[in-house]
């Protein structure tokens, strides 16, 4: 007869796999470990069963598994619940003793089994964490490069500015509510052109004749109007 060895090996793609090779209620002595408690969700699903006990050693106690199935159109997947199994140490399983284990959940840390435990809020980019808030950081590095740096516009004294150059390809609407010009243009500290909240168009005047432009307007210092043609 061939003879076995004392281990039967799997190949790479057998043990990659994660295929479930046997049940475990097939195999005497059979019992699952894993060194830390965030390992539980690492465990492929193939190799789980509702109800399945495993041992965690950072924790120093047993978590037992529950498994919901999708349910859809409500929810599309099965989802996976891991709860401390007390049923070991008392008896009917279900206890009233005192809380053995805070975990951190998502966008926390720390926590712990045993001892006076804290679990603290993951401060990420630009997130400031602090005895009794949570805040934006908006003088932060993350938040000014993120956020304010790649705005179109800057904020300039009491104004917004720009420097980029913008281009509307839809219809343009200036809505001017308060008192003011509605559209102001400038070269350099002087006014050259602009429209009043009531719709005036107002010229700054020129002292010297301009070159003469096709369909261009220019108001001299008597205030008489030209306009270019060819």
């Amino acid at each position: 007869m061939p003879a076995i060895g004392s281990k039967i090996t799997l190949s790479s793609a057998a043990s990659s796999s994660g295929i479930a090779i046997a049940d475990i209620d097939l195999i005497k002595g059979a019992f699952y470990t894993v060194a830390e408690y965030d390992m539980l969700a690492d465990i492929p699903t193939q190799r789980l069963s509702n109800g399945q006990i495993v041992w965690v050693e950072d924790a120093g106690a047993t978590y037992q598994l529950a498994i919901t199935l999708a349910n859809p159109p409500i929810t599309f997947v099965d989802t996976y619940t891991w709860t401390e199994f007390t049923g070991f140490s008392g008896g009917g399983g279900g206890g009233t003793g005192d809380i053995t284990a805070v975990i951190a959940g998502d966008g926390l840390t720390d926590g712990g089994f045993s001892g006076n435990v804290t679990v603290n809020v993951g401060a990420g980019n630009g997130i400031s964490v602090a005895a009794n808030d949570v805040s934006l950081n908006t003088g932060s590095n993350h938040f000014i490069n993120g956020v304010i740096d790649l705005s179109i516009f800057q904020q300039t004294g009491s104004y917004y500015s720009t420097t980029n150059e913008l281009q509307v390809t839809g219809s343009l609407t200036l809505r001017k509510d308060d008192s003011g010009d509605a559209l102001s243009i400038y070269s350099g500290s002087v006014k050259t052109f602009g429209i009043s909240e009531n719709g005036i168009i107002t010229m700054v005047t020129q002292s010297t004749t301009p070159s003469a432009v096709v369909g261009g307007m220019y108001l001299d210092s008597n205030y008489n109007l030209f306009i270019g043609q060819e």
